[in-house]
């Protein structure tokens, strides 16, 4: 049911999505995605790792939810008070005008909000009782965007589009305590001192990972705004939001692999060097082929969601596709860098991506734009690669990245040559065909076993 709910959201969302910015144009969209991101690079402070420590801490001992779900609720509603507050503040030291303001705020505040209600939502996750988790998922992903989008379609602008983002994100909150309290316990905020003191000790490598992280995904938006305006920031987004939209794959089989992963890494750890080329070979398996698609089909893809206005995003969507190539097999790397417990090493990489996103965008946004944040992303994604290769070859063992992309990057480079030959057929021919013919050419190049789904899972 969670799968199936996770699918359909997705889907949902991105169609509106689609809509939504196609309905505001460029510079509209620029002046929203800019507001998501300048609420994110705040509002994550609320989070910190909090989700998956409480839900660990609660699936051992579910006696103690209350607990947890208490004093976690008022560390991070604390937490959400600062960051809103950093929002309102910097946004006006920034001295953006009143309508980008105005957004800032309403979206500020419903991306606090929601993070905040993740406090209450892990009960859910710890106690396995996924049919609350499927329900709120799908009302989450799609309700601010049909608000959001029912508010441009009555005129209510982007200001009305931010406040029914804020109005949801109330709804859904209130949701959840409801759910919580009827079906598990009454939900309220207490403070242990020494309770507090240890989870965030315990998490405070994850907590710095985590801010390093957040700024380095979110900060190139907000100087392209500063340094180059709304138009560029729509240029951006508008492909960033296509290739953002793959990241649930290797989110959510690194969700599944997890806890297998950290107990073979203490009972097996030749079988998990073993899984873990299992699970990268799969990531690639899926996401070459799509970045030699992009590669080859781009600016059709970009030109029919968005139409010509949109066409400045083409470049950035082939170059940001190569960088979702090297994400895939950095979401794995780094977590296993976790199962490793060498966290510090992830904290190293996140500041080192975090201090050198600033700077090379700050240097190279006034010559080349848009594209300088591209080429930024790309370049730390493959850093990011590179340190994860070399501390994971002294603490769990070599990596052969090549052996495991070989065969499906044969099979895509297959599949590239005949879509090239045919780029100009219309997309509903192009699109299915490559996939026919990857789907042959890994077949042959025995690229895959097709006998079973991840069989390395049952293993």
């Amino acid at each position: 049911m969670l799968l199936g709910s996770e699918v359909l959201s997705r889907l949902g969302a991105f169609a509106i999505n689609i809509w939504i910015t196609r309905f505001l144009g460029v510079a509209d969209y620029g002046k929203l995605a800019f507001a998501i991101s300048f609420g994110v690079l705040f509002a994550n402070l609320a989070d910190l790792g909090f989700n998956v420590y409480t839900i660990r801490e609660v699936s051992k001992n579910k006696d103690l939810a209350g607990k947890y779900i208490s004093n976690m609720g008022l560390m991070r509603f604390v937490l959400s008070v600062i960051a809103w507050s950093l929002i309102v503040i910097m946004i006006n030291v920034l001295g953006y005008p009143l309508e980008t303001r105005t957004i800032v705020y309403l979206i500020g505040a419903s991306t606090v909000i929601n993070i905040f209600s993740d406090s209450f939502s892990t009960v859910f996750y710890a106690f396995e009782k996924m049919e609350y988790s499927a329900v709120l998922m799908m009302f989450q992903r799609l309700a601010p965007l049909v608000a959001g989008l029912f508010a441009l379609l009555t005129g209510r602008g982007l200001i009305g589009l931010s406040f029914a983002y804020f109005i949801v994100s109330i709804i859904s909150i209130t949701l959840i305590i409801t759910i919580l309290s009827i079906n598990f316990f009454v939900p309220k905020l207490e403070f242990d001192p020494k309770f507090c003191w240890k989870v965030m000790k315990e998490l405070f490598l994850f907590n710095l990972a985590a801010i390093f992280s957040i700024v380095y995904f979110r900060i190139g938006v907000v100087m392209l705004s500063k340094m180059q305006g709304d138009s560029v920031v729509g240029w951006f987004s508008a492909a960033f939001k296509l290739i953002e939209s793959l990241r649930f794959i290797p989110i959510s089989m690194m969700g599944a692999l997890l806890p297998v992963f950290s107990q073979l890494f203490v009972t097996n750890p030749k079988k998990l060097l073993a899984d873990s080329h299992r699970a990268l070979e799969v990531l690639l398996v899926i996401i070459l082929p799509i970045m030699i698609g992009v590669l080859i089909l781009g600016d059709k893809i970009i030109i029919f969601l968005y139409k010509d206005a949109f066409s400045n995003s083409i470049p950035v969507f082939r170059i940001l596709i190569v960088a979702e190539v090297f994400m895939f097999v950095n979401y794995i790397l780094t977590n296993l860098i976790v199962v490793c417990d060498k966290q510090k090493y992830n904290t190293l990489i996140n500041f080192i991506c975090c201090i050198a996103c600033v700077v090379l965008n700050y240097l190279l946004i006034p010559k080349y734009s848009y594209l300088a944040v591209s080429f930024t992303h790309l370049a730390m994604e493959i850093f990011i690669f590179i340190l994860c290769m070399y501390f994971l070859s002294g603490c769990l063992g070599t990596i052969n990245i090549f052996k495991i992309s070989a065969k499906p990057a044969l099979a895509g480079l297959i599949m590239g040559a005949a879509v090239y030959f045919v780029r100009d057929l219309s997309l509903f021919v192009t699109v299915p065909g490559g996939s026919a013919v990857y789907l042959a050419a890994l077949y042959l190049v025995g690229g895959f076993n097709f006998k079973g789904k991840f069989p390395w899972i049952q293993s």
